[in-house]
């Protein structure tokens, strides 16, 4: 989807303006990079930065020309045990909460399995036959306990430490791609990544490749910060009317405020 020849780029090409919104932080679904395209993660450590916010969106959304800087001052051990004490005790109900959905969700997962399994071979047993059969659809228990088991997993795999290339610089493959383009040595990401305060992302050469591609088509990029609620993919598009969510409705305001037919 990112090649710059694909029917998918040159979609998007017709566009007069082309935006995108992604959570810094608790977004369990999309990683910031990934929502973001790019190669840093300068929110790995909140503590340790200073978030620039534009003025006027209840520090929700941040300033796209400067997103964060590194802190000066260090903070103290009192500080540091305070901070990590705090982000234990806020994150514990939902470690519990994990802890007695991932076995139950896990179980009623390997049940619906079953059945679906052997529902299939009946429908195709039927289907063989000629025979007509009624739809079905999956018990809402089952339903409910597979979606918190995804929660879970996602919630886990979230939780991994990102990695960072040694020398602070991107990849192999998208240099050598853009030296035969344009016959340049160094990459313009590359020459970014090299004043940007944060590590580059060990990234793949693919990603690193895709990144470029998307990045030439000169999208808008905002990033956000939803910190009223842990669910952050749920809360920046307003899922639901919970109070926890309205943060999203001053990201749609922005978005609102700069559409273009």
């Amino acid at each position: 989807m990112a090649d710059p020849n694909s029917i998918f780029v040159r979609g998007l090409s017709e566009f007069k303006r082309r935006t995108l919104y992604a959570n810094i932080v608790n977004d369990r679904a999309v990683p910031w990079y990934t929502a973001y395209i790019t190669r840093t993660d300068p929110f790995v450590d909140l503590d340790a930065i200073n978030i620039n916010y534009v003025p006027g969106y209840e520090n929700v959304i941040l300033d796209s020309n400067s997103l964060a800087t590194k802190k000066t001052e260090q903070l103290t051990y009192l500080q540091s045990a305070y901070n990590t004490g705090a982000n234990i005790v806020s994150k514990a109900p939902l470690y519990l909460l994990f802890g007695a959905v991932i076995p139950i969700g896990g179980m009623a997962y390997m049940v619906n399995s079953g059945i679906q399994n052997f529902r299939s071979a009946a429908r195709i047993k039927l289907h063989e036959e000629g025979k007509l059969f009624e739809s079905y659809r999956m018990p809402l228990l089952l339903e409910g306990a597979s979606r918190s088991s995804d929660l879970a997993i996602e919630s886990m795999n979230g939780s991994e430490p990102e990695e960072y290339l040694a020398d602070g610089h991107g990849g192999v493959q998208t240099e050598s791609i853009k030296k035969s383009e344009k016959g340049s040595a160094k990459t313009d990401a590359e020459t970014e990544d090299a004043k940007s305060e944060f590590p580059t992302l060990a990234l793949t050469d693919d990603q690193f490749y895709m990144i470029e591609n998307l990045d030439r088509l000169g999208i808008d990029k905002y990033a956000v910060h939803i910190q009223k609620a842990s669910h952050s993919h749920a809360a920046i598009v307003v899922r639901t009317t919970r109070a926890a969510f309205t943060e999203g409705k001053i990201v749609f305001r922005h978005w609102t405020e700069r559409f273009k037919l």
